[in-house]
């Protein structure tokens, strides 16, 4: 259990007054008061941190990339020695 207030960042002004429903993409239902006023809200829980299969892939794409470039100039390199 955990008070929903507190995912709210306080400068925004948000109070949460229930949580009616959560779905499988953890996303929850519910009612927020701004101002005296009150909207029916969806509230989504995102990751502050990046999940560590997510950088890996990351990592691994540039990486990749990275060799497909170093070895597109490499060929380049060999055509103007070999044409002069």
């Amino acid at each position: 259990m955990i008070q929903l207030d507190t995912l709210l960042d306080p400068l925004e002004g948000w109070t949460v007054t229930d949580a009616r429903a959560i779905n499988d993409a953890q996303q929850i239902a519910g009612t927020a008061c701004i101002a005296g006023v009150c909207h029916a809200v969806r509230l989504d829980l995102v990751s502050a941190v990046p999940e560590p299969a997510s950088v890996a892939m990351l990592a691994a794409g540039l990486g990749v990339l990275g060799a497909a470039t170093r070895r597109r100039r490499g060929q380049g390199r060999g055509r103007a020695s070999r044409a002069a």
